[in-house]
């Protein structure tokens, strides 16, 4: 948001009810080593994406009227139909 946007940090920090000083510290930190930024935005897409995957899964068993009872129901039809791993935790 801050290096992108170019938003004061006090704002931000507002936002999301976090110090200022905190804010600053992980600008600081973003700005020392862009590449662990991109690993972060890759993991957060990553992380889009197996969501995605698992609403799909969960909204096609309950249309097809699926009890859902545990939760590794819908891990193994995820892994089986989606072809993602994924895990509970």
């Amino acid at each position: 948001m801050y290096l992108d946007d170019h938003v004061f940090q006090k704002d931000v920090a507002k936002y999301y009810k976090v110090s200022a000083a905190l804010v600053s510290k992980l600008v600081v930190e973003a700005k020392r080593d862009p590449k662990r930024n991109v690993a972060l935005k890759i993991k957060a897409e990553e992380n889009k994406e197996v969501k995605e995957a698992i609403k799909r899964v969960v909204t096609g068993m309950l249309q097809n009227s699926v009890c859902i009872v545990n939760a590794e129901m819908v891990v193994k039809d995820v892994r089986r139909k989606e072809d993602i791993e994924v895990t509970i935790q």
